[in-house]
């Protein structure tokens, strides 16, 4: 009976689910289980203490009595782009063999250090052939690798890495429901994710890096509290009216208003972006999940911001609980315990095409209004916020590129399910599994399945013959599991073995690269920084350049009182009138790097104006220092 895990490794808590049946159109939830984070373990989805993870999730084993130790993860966060790509029709594999050749150009990273997959949502054939317009995902490798570690330390196998949002969309939109534009927005601690599908197929997704989290924080930093303090807070107050509120929580109340309607005008945003895009579509509604849409008073927001249905998707409608859990009593908490069933359970039933082979519930009711109008439009929140929220705080990020203009498809292609040599709309997965951790999967199966041989000949062999034959059996069997072990550390060895003379290069390429850059200067803003110093009107005529080289050491002066130095500038300027040559040394004197500075000629040209010569010696201070020692 096939059984699977979805953990779901968040900037605040561990959770997990364990689901029978997990492909079929009602999966069965054997178990659940959520433990806390320390701060700081895990940064807006990237694990940066992976011990610490592993230590937890050695406790979310034990209390939660997980019976495999094979798990599929998730990664939505700054670390993942996603964007719009056509390429010419040709089979899913032929298309992912081919992304790292076609996407270069539309990635902030390089292809070997992004993971890629594509998801096929419509094609379109014309006399210049077949098309196949669909959603490319690239997850930066280091953040896909650093969440596989964690897990590894814990004692447990990653099979699999999908896109989270995806894995929502598979609990709160199943295919039965599917009719007509759909938003689902799961709001996390540090993430929050949109994504907008077609009749049950997923044709947008936006990663936008602020969830519930960063109110807890905004509120602990500027009201100077406890994290667990400000989290009550935050969920007591929500997104009331200051009636009935205690003066005391006037500036708490301003804090919520004003970061919470920089998510929501977000949220807003990239539905109308979306629309903008299609302008023959309308969204029927929105589906809200995660823990941070529980704040109270953020789904009738929402509506405000978007005059658009809001409904709270629940995660559990479609599956049913076991009856050791419906004995206990005491159900999950559904809405944080969404991405994690999300990565549990499959498509509900679904064929390679999409089309829907099993009798699931919708999870979201249908809008009763006719027109949901345009959909920007004033609203009310913003008057409530009371302080001011200060220069922006947010770093760049990984998913500040996804922010950028898309390039969408002009084309209108064949309705999902449809298509001809390819499957498009079909499962809603995604696989971000590296090849490496691929390849040692299918080793341990190898490994696991040859036991299972061994101990299937032995009973045989048991029964139908003696002593003697059992044993060559056990030595036997012992040298084919030795063999499959062999097989793994050398496949192991092969992935791990040249990253030392990999590091040996690159730190002979940096010191090198340290030695040869050493002597460089950025003329062009150094010449910038002289003609600041220019007296009004003057410019520099010409530019005569001598400096050192890594291998010469360049000649001094022997005059006395000239210092060291490793550059001249000589150059010519020009004046309307005449310069008063004293300030302008002066000012000279306080750019970087200046030796020293002998006037030459001053004479009158032709046209009635000044040319002046100047000569500078300049020092080692206005080295650039772009690639110091270390590589750092």
């Amino acid at each position: 009976m096939v059984q699977r895990i979805g953990v779901d490794i968040g900037s605040t808590a561990l959770r997990a689910v364990e689901v029978r049946n997990p492909d079929k159109a009602r999966p069965t939830v054997l178990r659940y289980l959520e433990v806390p984070l320390p701060d700081g373990a895990v940064s807006r989805g990237l694990v940066a203490e992976p011990d610490v993870v592993a230590a937890a999730l050695k406790q979310l084993w034990s209390k939660g009595g997980f019976r495999s130790k094979s798990v599929v993860l998730g990664v939505g966060n700054q670390h993942v782009l996603v964007r719009d790509l056509t390429v010419p029709g040709a089979t899913l594999a032929a298309i992912r063999e081919s992304l790292p050749f076609q996407v270069q150009d539309m990635l902030p990273m390089a292809v070997a250090d992004a993971q890629l997959d594509f998801y096929p949502t419509t094609e379109d054939t014309d006399a210049d052939g077949t098309a196949v317009a669909g959603l490319l995902v690239a997850a930066g490798k280091e953040a896909v690798l650093g969440n596989i570690e964690a897990v590894r330390r814990a004692g447990l196998r990653t099979v699999d890495v999908d896109l989270l949002p995806f894995a929502v969309s598979r609990v709160l939109l199943p295919r039965a429901d599917g009719d007509g534009v759909v938003a689902v927005i799961d709001v996390g601690a540090s993430t929050t994710s949109v994504l907008i599908a077609k009749d049950g197929v997923p044709q947008f997704v936006r990663l936008i890096p602020a969830g519930g989290r960063d109110l807890t924080n905004a509120l602990a930093t500027r009201l100077g509290m406890g994290t667990a303090d400000a989290e009550l807070l935050k969920r007591k107050l929500g997104l009331g009216s200051r009636k009935g509120v205690p003066e005391e929580h006037h500036e708490a109340l301003g804090i919520i208003y004003e970061t919470t309607s920089e998510l929501l005008i977000s949220l807003r945003n990239t539905i109308e972006y979306y629309l903008n895009s299609r302008p023959d579509e309308t969204v029927r509604h929105l589906v809200l999940s995660g823990g941070g849409a529980e704040l109270p008073g953020f789904a009738d927001s929402l509506t405000e911001v978007t005059r658009l249905e809001v409904v709270t998707g629940d995660p559990f409608q479609r599956v049913d609980l076991s009856r050791r859990l419906q004995s206990d009593g005491q159900g999950p908490d559904r809405l944080s315990m969404t991405v994690a069933l999300g990565l549990a359970v499959g498509d509900g039933g679904t064929d390679e095409a999409g089309t829907d082979t099993g009798k699931s519930t919708g999870a979201a009711k249908s809008t009763a209004t006719a027109d949901p109008g345009p959909v920007r439009k004033p609203w009310s929140l913003a008057d409530a916020a009371t302080a001011d929220p200060g220069p922006a705080r947010k770093p760049w990020s990984f998913a500040d590129a996804a922010k950028q203009p898309l390039r969408m498809p002009s084309f209108r292609g064949k309705p999902a399910g449809h298509g001809g040599g390819i499957a498009v709309g079909g499962k809603r997965q995604i696989d971000l599994l590296p090849t490496e951790t691929r390849k040692l999967v299918a080793a341990r199966k190898m490994r696991d399945r040859l036991g299972l041989a061994v101990v299937a000949v032995l009973l045989l062999t048991l029964l139908s013959s003696g002593g003697a034959a059992v044993a060559a059996l056990v030595a036997q069997g012992e040298l084919a599991s030795e063999q499959a072990q062999t097989g793994l550390l050398l496949a192991e060895q092969r992935q791990y073995g040249g990253v030392r003379q990999v590091q040996d290069e690159v730190a002979l390429l940096q010191a090198a690269r340290a030695i040869g850059m050493s002597p460089e200067i950025d003329w062009k803003a150094y010449l910038d920084d002289v003609q600041k110093t220019l007296p009004g009107g003057m410019t520099i005529d010409t530019v005569q350049i001598d400096s050192s080289s890594p291998q010469t050491a360049y000649v001094q002066s022997t005059a006395p009182l000239q210092g060291d130095r490793v550059a001249t500038l000589s150059f010519t300027a020009k004046s309307p009138t005449l310069p008063v040559v004293p300030p302008w040394l002066d000012r000279l004197q306080a750019l970087r790097g200046f030796a020293d500075a002998l006037p030459g000629s001053l004479v009158k040209s032709a046209d009635g104006g000044y040319q002046i010569n100047i000569t500078m010696h300049i020092n080692e201070a206005a080295f650039s220092k772009r690639f110091p020692a270390g590589g750092k």
